[in-house]
């Protein structure tokens, strides 16, 4: 009897239980229509000395202007443009080519930034093969871009990455091309070649004097 009695007691378990441990609760999603958008270009930069530009940032300084710059080798100069691309340059001079910054080099020019204090900043840290010891940072007071052909720097800082230990080194991971300033510090991204994780690395600014 106890073995008939177990039995009933497990049909009931199971005629209970069972449907309900397999049963799905049916959710409707409300998903929004999203009409598709195709990007289109809002303007083209049309100035035969911009021939690899590598950086590009909105003025500190200046309602829509924005500066870009060359890559590698190139001069050691920048280009106020308008928001749709046009260059920025004083009516007086004809032979215009950017403004050049007086007293720096173009090492591997990859990044530029406004910081809060109505200065730019250029970062020279491209570092292709991880070999450079002299990565560069340079300070210069945002120029007036309708009235300046030329401006020179105000601060220059060398820097190499702390976790760099071989020059070259084997992992080619301490290439930079990315940087931006907030509220007092420098922020630069890694572009890794041997693996696809990149970087932070901070500059505290105000100590860099």
């Amino acid at each position: 009897n106890g073995i008939v009695y177990f039995a009933i007691f497990l049909i009931f378990l199971i005629s209970f239980y069972l449907p309900n441990l397999f049963a799905f609760k049916t959710i409707k999603l409300d998903i929004p229509k999203i009409k598709t958008r195709i990007l289109k270009p809002y303007g083209k930069i049309d100035f035969k000395p911009i021939n690899e530009g590598s950086a590009f940032t909105p003025s500190g300084m200046w309602k829509d202007v924005f500066w870009t710059l060359n890559d590698s080798g190139g001069s050691p100069t920048i280009y106020p443009l308008t928001k749709d691309g046009k260059i920025i340059k004083p009516a007086w001079y004809d032979k215009y080519e950017g403004i050049k910054i007086l007293g720096a080099h173009n090492m591997d020019w990859e990044a530029i930034c406004a910081d809060d204090k109505g200065n730019l900043i250029i970062g020279d840290f491209g570092n292709n093969y991880n070999y450079r010891r002299d990565l560069t940072l340079y300070w210069l007071s945002e120029p007036y871009p309708w009235d300046i052909i030329a401006s020179g720097i105000i601060k220059k800082v060398s820097f190499y990455y702390p976790d760099q230990k071989r020059f070259p080194s084997i992992k080619i991971n301490f290439d930079a091309e990315g940087m931006f300033h907030f509220k007092g510090k420098i922020y630069i991204f890694s572009k890794n070649r041997s693996d696809t994780m990149t970087k932070l690395y901070r500059l505290d600014s105000e100590f860099t004097d």
